[in-house]
């Protein structure tokens, strides 16, 4: 066992660090994320050679300074979203010239560190004195820019400023309880932003009104919109002046749409939109909006399933009154609410489950997500530039 150099017991029940690890001298490779271990030893040192440290979504607390003092070697940290590193140990790591981190951060001071440092992952939480946040100013872009962020309990921010001189690697993005959260600020064309991003979702910012910049993601796969109370329309009537060429006219990538809890939403596009790969919508507690933005080859799509009230399908609008008579209803537990197809009733998928049963990510959750949410987020890679892990999941898909 000594000649060991890969460990990974990620997932597993465990609830204390195994005594027996820090006598792997040769370990160079070491995931414990989602297991129930609270802390780390402090003889964690003993470990010369790590150079991979992962304790994603464990309750582990502020990281000191300590605990990295003899970790010479160590080139990955990953305590996204909990974990807390300190000052003084954000100093040692810069120092080594870490390559990656995945951190939880509450403080101005610390986040005010992140751009000389190659932050990956990060949770920004309960942040105080700061009404505008720029997306620059999170990590450096010499470092290949952040791959998750969330951000949330925050009642100060008002703007996000989307700055960067460069297109980012943004994946997942995660907006939450930001109750003055007004506006998006863009310096650079929308479509030169966020290249790669692949799911946001975005519940509990009573203060947005729109969110026409969705339509400028071409990898997206998931939104997720969900208690934005003020929210009419995803594009404004300033936006909707943008010229044609400038804006998608599809989501080709979209597969999961889900919409609860926006008693204001009017419309989500004036004009129909091709939705080529969309497999599942949730629609609840939307009484004003009466118009879904599908275009007549809907029907074509055999692998769509929409689930939302009955009563509010039966007063929806529909250009072509063939379009909706084209879809089945299949009863659910809940009398009131029902799923609608085209064709057979569309094989339910793992991914489906991960984002629109019950299992929607939520802050907070104590719980480590299922192995099966899993997504491609926290890409490492070693000297050589191969991929060594692809690691992060959603906080709440248990």
């Amino acid at each position: 066992m000594s000649n060991l150099t890969y460990l990974n017991l990620s997932f597993t029940e465990i609830c204390e660090f195994p005594a027996a690890i820090i006598f792997l001298c040769n370990l160079e490779f070491l995931d414990i994320s989602c297991t129930r271990i609270n802390s780390l030893p402090n003889m964690l040192g003993n470990l010369k050679k790590l150079k991979y440290l992962f304790c994603g979504y464990l309750r582990l607390g502020e990281l000191q300074a300590e605990l990295f003092s003899s970790l010479h070697s160590l080139q990955m940290l990953d305590v996204y979203p909990y974990g807390y590193v300190e000052s003084n140990a954000l100093f040692i790591l810069r120092r080594r010239g870490v390559k990656g981190i995945g951190m939880c951060v509450s403080s101005n001071y610390i986040l005010e560190q992140l751009s000389n440092l190659p932050i990956v992952n990060i949770n920004i939480k309960y942040i105080d004195g700061l009404s505008t946040l720029r997306f620059s100013s999170l990590t450096s872009e010499e470092h290949g820019g952040l791959k998750e962020l969330q951000i949330s309990f925050s009642v100060v921010i008002q703007n996000l400023v989307i700055n960067n001189r460069s297109k980012t690697s943004l994946k997942l993005l995660r907006l939450y309880q930001l109750q003055n959260l007004g506006s998006f600020v863009w310096t650079i064309q929308l479509k030169e932003v966020f290249p790669m991003l692949q799911i946001v979702q975005i519940e509990a910012c009573f203060s947005l009104t729109s969110l026409h910049w969705v339509f400028h993601l071409p990898l997206l796969r998931a939104l997720l919109l969900q208690d934005c109370y003020k929210m009419k329309e995803l594009v404004n009537e300033e936006e909707r002046e943008i010229k044609e060429n400038d804006v998608i006219a599809t989501f080709p990538k979209l597969k999961y749409l889900k919409i609860v809890r926006l008693p204001k939403l009017v419309e989500i596009s004036s004009c129909a939109i091709d939705f080529p790969h969309l497999s599942k919508v949730h629609l609840k507690d939307c009484p004003n909006l009466k118009r879904l933005p599908f275009k007549p080859d809907i029907v074509n799509n055999q692998s769509l399933l929409i689930k939302c009230e009955r009563k509010w399908w039966e007063r929806l609008e529909w250009d072509d009154a063939n379009v909706q008579s084209q879809f089945r209803s299949n009863n659910t537990e809940d009398k009131e609410i029902a799923e609608f197809f085209v064709g057979n009733v569309p094989t339910e998928e793992e991914e489906i489950a991960e984002f629109f049963v019950d299992n929607v990510p939520a802050f907070g959750q104590k719980d480590p997500p299922r192995k099966s949410g899993r997504h491609e987020i926290f890409e490492v890679c070693d000297g050589d530039g191969a991929p060594v892990l692809s690691h992060s999941d959603d906080d709440a898909t248990c």
